[in-house]
C-alpha cells in the first residue's frame, strides 16, 4: 500500500499545526454528493451505554422442553430472560427494536443460530455493545474435533433439541465459538451470559441432584470418543476458549450446578440486583458481588467470569481504570495463585504489587502487602512466588502489574523439509547462525503452533502463513536460497512483533476513521482527484476487504485528556513495516486533546493478503523509524529510553528478554485496523 505524492504530506502537516464439562442446566433453588463510507476504531469503548441505537441483544429463555421428561421442565428461565430485557433497557438504554427475544417455542436451534447471525453479526459495528444471553438447560456430548481438555463438547439445549427422530441436536460450544469469532471481528465489546450448568449435571431446579440430571447428548452413530487435549484452552467453565474481545459470564464452574431461586436463576437475579445498585462498576467488580450473593445462598455454585475484557466498565470503558487481578489461594509463605492467566495477557517473569482485598488503585499505599513474580501460567490461572511481604497475602487480595515481562518474541516456524536432507541441513545451519546474531526465530515441531510453515514444492521452498495466502517462493537451488529465506523470516518476525505490541493498562484513548474511494486519477498538472466513494465491505469472517487500486484515508482523533504523539505504521502484505506518519524529517508535534489528524490518501497495492495499519500514541516522543524495513537495519546498541528499549526487543528478538516497567516508559496505547487486499 503506497501513499500519494508529497502534496498530501504537506496537507497533513498543516492539519497538525491546526490541531485513537458440559454446560449443565440451571437448577431451581441530503442533496450534497455522498461521502465515502466510514468506520471508526477506538482503543477504549464509550462510556456505558454508548450509542444505544447501535447496541443489540439476543436473549434466550427456555422453560419448556417437549422432548425431555416432565422432571426436566423449568420454571424461571423465561422470567430470567424478561428480567434481562428490562435491565438492559432501563439501565443501558437498549432500544426495544434492538432486542431479539426467543422464548420457549421460538427458541429452536435454527432460530437461535439464525438470529445470532442475521441479527447480531450483521448489525454489529465497532462501537456496538453486543449481548448474548441464554437461560435454560446445558449438557455435553463427545468432542468431535479434539479441541477439549476433557474430550467432551459443552452444549446448550434448545427447545426442540433431542427430538425423537434425532434431527435436532444441542448447540455445541464449537458452533457458538464460530459465530463469536465472526461477531468479535466486527465488535470489540461482546458480552456472553450463560445461566446454565457447565458440568453435565444437567438440571436447573430448586432441588436438583445428580439423579435428576439431563442425560448427556449421545454421540452420532459411528462417532468415536475424541482423545482429550491437555493443551486446550477451554476455561474454567469448559465452554469457550479465551478471546480478547468478549467477556463470558457463566453461572458456575465446570462440574457444578446452577440453581433457580424464587422464580429466577440465582445468578441472573444477583446480576440484576448488583447492576441496578451500581451500573457503573466493572465486570470484575460486578462478578465479585454476584459471586458473594449466589455463594451465600448456594455454597456449591460459584459464578465465573473469563476473558481479557473483565476490567472494562459494564458495556464500556476498557482501559480507563487501574487493572488488577485477584489472589485465589489462601495465605502461603512462598507462593500464591492468581485468577488470571494467558487469556488475560499475564506473562512469566512479570512483577505484581499485592494490596489488601478491595484496593482499587496503587495510590492506596497503606494497603500494600508485598510483591510477587509470575512463575507459571495456565489459560486462566498464574502461579507466583513471593518476593517480599509486609503481612499475610489473603484470598481476594488485589495484584497490580508494576513491571511487564514481554517474554519470548521469537516467531515459531515449522520447517517441513524432511523430504530433502541437503536443503534441510542448510536451513538448520542458517537458523543456528541467525540465533547467534538476532534470535527472532525458533523452530517448532509439527504438532506445535506456528506462524510460518516452510515446505518444499518441486524445486521451491514455500513460506506460508496459517489460513492465509502464501508468503513467498524461493528457488531452493539458488546459491543464496538460505539467505533469502532468513531475510524473509526475519522481516516477518519483526512485523509480527510490532503487530503484537500492546499496553493494556493505558489510560489513553485514540480512534481513527477510515474512508474509501474506488480510485484516484492524476491530471496533466499533477493534481489528484479521488473518484467514487464506496461503502466499506467485509469478508465472511468479518475482515474489511479492499480492492487493488482503492483509495483510503484515515482520520486519527485524540480522545485522551492529555497531548499525545501519534505514529502510523503500515504492516504490509509484503512483510514490510513502513512509517506513514510522521514523514521522515517532519516535526513530531504532540496532538492536543480533542484534535485530529487527517492523513494523506493511500492507494491499495499488491500483494494480496492481510494488511494491518497500526496507530501508536505516546505521551513521550520516540523513534519508530527503527522499526521500518525499507532495508536491513542493525539492532540499536544504546537505547535512549525505556520505550526505545522495548522497541529494541521487538527488533532484535528475546534471547535476553527484559522486564519493562510500564510507568517508566510513559503512557502509550495502540489500535490496529486489519483488512484483506484482493
Amino acid at each position: 500500500m503506497n501513499p500519494f505524492k508529497p502534496l498530501f504530506i504537506f496537507i497533513l502537516m498543516l492539519s497538525l499545526l491546526s490541531c485513537g464439562n458440559s454446560a449443565s442446566e440451571k437448577k431451581d433453588a441530503s442533496t450534497a454528493a455522498p461521502a465515502a463510507a466510514t468506520t471508526t476504531v477506538s482503543n477504549t469503548e464509550s462510556a456505558a451505554p454508548g450509542n444505544s441505537n447501535n447496541n443489540f441483544a439476543l436473549i434466550v429463555g427456555i422453560n419448556k422442553y417437549p422432548n425431555l421428561p416432565a422432571k426436566f421442565q423449568l420454571k424461571g428461565c423465561v422470567n430470567d430472560a424478561l428480567m434481562m430485557e428490562n435491565l438492559i433497557k432501563d439501565v443501558f438504554g437498549y432500544q426495544p427494536s434492538n432486542i431479539k427475544m426467543l422464548l420457549d417455542e421460538d427458541a429452536t436451534k435454527a432460530n437461535i443460530l439464525g438470529q445470532f447471525e442475521e441479527f447480531l453479526i450483521k448489525n454489529a459495528t465497532k462501537d456496538s455493545q453486543i449481548l448474548f444471553y441464554f437461560s435454560g438447560h446445558g449438557s455435553r456430548t463427545t468432542d468431535d474435533n479434539s479441541d477439549e481438555s476433557d474430550g467432551m463438547d459443552e452444549t446448550l439445549v434448545t427447545h426442540d433439541s433431542r427430538d425423537p427422530a434425532g434431527k435436532v441436536s444441542d448447540i455445541r460450544d464449537d458452533e457458538l465459538e464460530q459465530l463469536l469469532t465472526q461477531l468479535t471481528q466486527k465488535s470489540d465489546n461482546v458480552t456472553i451470559i450463560l445461566d446454565c450448568c457447565s458440568s453435565g449435571s444437567g438440571f436447573r431446579g430448586e432441588d436438583a441432584t445428580p439423579a435428576t440430571a439431563v442425560p448427556r447428548l449421545a454421540p452420532s452413530i459411528g462417532e468415536e470418543r475424541a482423545v482429550p487435549n491437555a493443551n486446550a484452552n477451554d476455561g474454567r467453565t469448559g465452554f469457550l476458549p479465551p478471546n480478547l474481545n468478549y467477556v463470558l459470564v457463566s453461572a458456575c464452574k465446570d462440574k457444578e450446578y446452577a440453581y433457580e431461586h424464587n422464580g429466577h436463576g440465582a445468578m441472573t437475579s444477583a446480576i440484576n440486583e448488583v447492576i441496578r445498585t451500581n451500573p457503573n462498576i466493572t465486570y470484575r467488580a460486578m462478578m465479585y458481588d454476584v459471586y458473594t450473593k449466589v455463594n451465600a445462598e448456594f455454597s456449591t455454585q460459584n459464578p465465573q467470569i473469563e476473558g481479557s475484557r473483565r476490567d472494562a466498565q459494564l458495556f464500556g470503558n476498557l482501559g480507563k481504570i487501574e487493572r488488577f487481578v485477584e489472589i485465589t489461594s489462601d495465605n502461603n509463605a512462598e507462593k500464591v495463585v492468581l485468577n488470571a492467566g494467558q487469556a488475560h495477557g499475564v506473562t512469566v517473569g512479570s512483577i505484581y504489587a499485592v494490596y489488601k482485598p478491595g484496593t482499587t488503585s496503587t495510590d492506596q499505599e497503606s494497603n500494600l502487602l508485598g510483591k510477587i513474580e509470575i512463575t507459571a501460567l495456565k489459560p486462566f490461572q498464574a502461579a507466583a512466588k513471593v518476593l517480599e511481604r509486609s503481612g499475610d497475602i489473603p484470598k481476594n487480595a488485589a495484584a497490580f502489574e508494576i513491571a511487564h515481562q514481554y517474554g519470548d518474541l521469537r516467531m515459531p516456524v515449522l520447517f517441513d523439509l524432511a523430504g530433502n536432507a541437503a536443503i534441510n541441513t542448510k536451513v538448520k545451519s542458517a537458523v543456528e547462525k541467525h540465533s547467534n546474531r538476532e534470535d527472532l526465530i525458533k523452530s517448532v515441531a509439527a504438532n506445535e503452533r506456528y506462524d510460518i510453515r516452510v515446505f518444499l514444492d518441486g524445486g521451491s521452498m514455500v513460506l506460508e502463513r496459517p489460513d492465509q495466502f502464501p508468503l513467498k517462493k524461493i528457488d531452493a537451488a539458488a546459491s543464496d536460497a538460505t539467505d533469502q529465506l532468513m531475510d524473509v523470516l526475519t522481516k516477518e518476525a519483526r512485523r509480527l512483533n510490532v503487530l503484537q505490541l500492546e499496553n493494556k493498562a493505558s489510560s489513553l484513548n485514540i480512534e481513527f476513521t477510515v474512508e474509501r474511494w474506488e480510485k484516484a486519477e492524476e491530471d496533466a498538472f499533477g493534481d489528484v482527484e479521488i473518484i467514487n466513494p464506496l461503502a466499506l465491505e467485509t469478508t465472511e469472517e468479518g475482515l474489511m476487504e479492499l480492492n487493488e487500486g482503492n483509495i483510503i484515508q484515515l482520520t486519527i482523533t485524540n480522545k485522551s485528556t492529555q497531548p499525545v504523539h501519534v505514529y502510523l505504521l503500515d504492516l504490509a502484505t509484503d512483510g514490510g513495516v513502513y512509517l506513514r506518519f510522521p514523514a521522515e524529517g517532519a516535526q513530531d508535534s504532540p496532538m492536543p486533546p480533542g484534535e485530529n489528524i487527517k492523513s494523506y490518501h493511500m492507494r491499495i497495492t499488491p500483494p494480496q493478503g492481510l494488511n494491518v495499519l497500526k496507530v501508536i500514541a505516546t505521551t513521550q516522543p520516540t523513534d519508530f523509524f527503527s522499526l521500518t524495513q525499507s532495508g536491513y537495519r542493525s539492532v540499536p546498541t544504546a537505547p535512549k529510553s525505556p520505550m526505545d528499549q522495548l522497541l529494541n526487543l521487538a527488533w532484535g528478538g528475546s534471547r535476553n528478554a527484559e522486564v519493562i516497567k510500564p510507568k517508566s516508559v510513559g503512557d502509550w496505547t495502540s489500535k490496529k485496523l486489519s483488512f484483506m487486499i484482493r
